[in-house]
């Protein structure tokens, strides 16, 4: 795989992993010194492992599709930014529940890419269309 390829890997398992409620994945993805930038403003590593747990009560409420992903490499690092889609699956059926992007930097470490900054912005979030798991 090329870089770009590498790095919108990331993204997608991020969502396949989020969404199949899968902790151990989620927090593979981050950089050791990563931080997750939320209207509160810049939060260290500890708020993305925080993040990350919540993975586990998501399984069979909903599904991320990424749409767009634009991914800009200089060497060993990268900026990345996509539009994210979540169809919620309640009971009633699919229903669009959340709309937004994710914005990031990724880092080549020894281990491969890793996600070191990472910003999720919702555009639209309903949760109420969210299924029950």
């Amino acid at each position: 795989m090329t870089d770009v390829e590498e790095i919108q890997a990331l993204l997608y398992t991020y969502c396949q992993g989020y969404d199949a409620g899968d902790v151990a994945v989620v927090g593979s993805l981050w950089a050791e010194d990563a931080v997750m930038v939320t209207a509160r403003g810049e939060q260290p590593v500890e708020a993305l492992r925080q993040f990350s747990q919540t993975a586990a009560g998501w399984k069979g409420k909903g599904r991320h599709l990424i749409h767009n992903p634009l991914v800009r490499v200089d060497g060993d690092r990268a900026t990345f930014s996509a539009t994210w889609v979540v169809v919620g699956l309640p009971e009633a059926g699919p229903a669009l529940a959340g709309v937004g992007t994710y914005r990031g930097e990724a880092r080549r470490t020894q281990a491969g890419w890793k996600i070191s900054r990472w910003s999720p912005e919702a555009i639209v979030m309903k949760r109420e269309l969210l299924g029950k798991s």
